[in-house]
């Protein structure tokens, strides 16, 4: 009698399982609206100039973490490349004389501090709506072994000033 109980319980509960698994979903995306997802809305390319890349190296002492960080002006750009720089020269100063910053930003986009060496950091795409500039990047894993030093790498572009926010996908 017992053992039938326990029987009749499993049943039902594999039937109660079965069904909620069957039922459709109230998040399927026919339901979204393209308001909620910024990937369905009006898009446009942003024009960038990518002027470097690179990598610094440690364990993120110059204090930039994974984001955007952007310049408006010559005195700014300089306050930036010097944290860059504050552990290890990695960026020339120089490279601020072919900024136009009438017209356009100097933006730098950190990855994560990375545990070893060997990853790329690459910008996929860069797109805008009406609220948002959007910076789609990726960031690749070492194949194989790799140097075992902690490592951040960084892009530095030049894009068009705007008062649009700026987000990092």
């Amino acid at each position: 009698m017992r053992t039938t109980f326990i029987y009749i319980r499993i049943t039902i509960g594999l039937i109660a399982i079965t069904s909620l698994c069957a039922m459709p979903s109230c998040k399927s995306k026919k339901n979204a609206t393209p308001a909620a997802n910024s990937e369905t809305m009006h898009q446009e390319k942003v024009a960038f100039n990518k002027i470097t890349a690179g990598i610094l190296y440690g364990a993120g002492e110059e204090g930039l973490k994974k984001g955007i960080y952007i310049a408006n002006d010559a005195s700014e750009a300089t306050r930036l490349l010097t944290q860059l720089n504050s552990i290890n020269t990695t960026v020339e100063l120089s490279l601020l004389q072919t900024i136009d910053f009438e017209k356009n930003s100097m933006v730098v986009i950190c990855d994560a501090v990375r545990g070893s060496g060997g990853y790329s950091f690459a910008i996929n795409k860069i797109w805008k709506d009406d609220k948002n500039i959007y910076i789609h990047t990726e960031s690749t894993a070492p194949e194989g072994p790799a140097t075992m030093v902690m490592t951040q790498p960084f892009i530095i572009l030049e894009m068009e000033s705007t008062a649009l926010h700026i987000l990092l996908r």
